[in-house]
């Protein structure tokens, strides 16, 4: 058992190192008012995917005892409260009765510091993060067969339009507890990504039809959720998640629009995220006819 002068240098050693940990973190947010600066106050403050970026990094580097898991919450708490110091920041979730659970995940991923508001539905959650740049919408992950499903609402294609720019958690888990973000941030490719692409397609065309169609034209498809918002409507609308990252002006739109001219009318991006940090593979369920 350690003497009392030993477990008296070991604490010493503890308050040395936490002194420069506080020190590196003062380094770090006197950091952030020059990163505001440099990004000139362009779209959204909040870049999901350099953030995978570093947290990807700290995982693959990390050694030792302490959990890997940790690390990454750790790591939530300081990007979030950089945020805040950037410029004003703060987080739309959608808290509907029937789907609980995203304001904790919303919490665990932003941290303690960043301002969260609750909204009741998907609809008010995206007029916010419309309306304001600053803003980062948290809605739930899609569901197939939903009678009023928020993903449409990102068809305007404006210029200032939300779009899916992160998968919550980043340590990933089943859709059905998953999140998505969306906001009027850029979208950039991390190495590892999914794109979710909406297909617009007259009832000509089958799902098992479509699925081929985006297979020929270089698509591995992971998910898909349909809807139609009329019964007499002539045409569905498809939410297809895509491994890879498909940009808005990718080739592979053109290619899903002439692949089947007859039954497609629209192929639209409507955003990416990174892949979590241990979801390595899609889940890829059977095709509805």
């Amino acid at each position: 058992m350690p003497t009392k002068g030993a477990l008296d240098e070991l604490r010493q050693q503890i308050d040395r190192i936490d002194d420069q940990i506080h020190d590196l973190l003062i380094e770090r947010a006197a950091l952030a008012g020059q990163v505001a600066s440099a990004k000139g106050g362009r779209s959204s403050m909040w870049r999901p995917q350099r953030e995978v970026q570093i947290l990807r990094r700290l995982v693959r580097r990390h050694r030792g005892a302490f959990p890997r898991a940790a690390v990454v919450r750790i790591w939530h708490e300081i990007m979030g409260a950089m945020l805040t110091l950037e410029g004003r920041f703060s987080v739309a979730v959608c808290a509907a009765p029937d789907r609980p659970g995203f304001w904790d995940l919303a919490r665990d991923h932003f941290g303690t510091i960043v301002t969260m508001t609750p909204f009741q539905g998907a609809g008010a959650v995206m007029r916010a993060v419309t309306d304001d740049a600053n803003v980062v919408g948290v809605l739930p992950w899609p569901r197939d067969g939903e009678t009023d499903p928020w993903w449409p609402y990102l068809m305007g294609g404006a210029a200032r339009a939300p779009r899916i720019v992160a998968r919550l958690p980043v340590g990933g888990g089943e859709p059905a507890t998953s999140a998505v973000a969306v906001a009027r941030a850029a979208a950039e490719p991390t190495g590892d990504d999914r794109s979710f692409l909406c297909i617009e397609a007259s009832d000509e065309i089958s799902r098992t039809r479509l699925m081929s169609r985006l297979s020929a034209a270089g698509c591995d498809v992971g998910f898909i959720a349909t809807h139609r918002d009329r019964a007499d409507q002539p045409a569905s609308l498809h939410l297809v998640e895509v491994a890879g990252f498909i940009g808005p002006d990718d080739a592979k739109l053109a290619a899903i629009r002439g692949s089947a001219p007859d039954a497609i009318r629209r192929a639209q991006w409507l955003g990416a995220y990174a892949v979590p940090l241990g979801d390595p593979t899609p889940a890829k369920p059977p095709a509805k006819t």
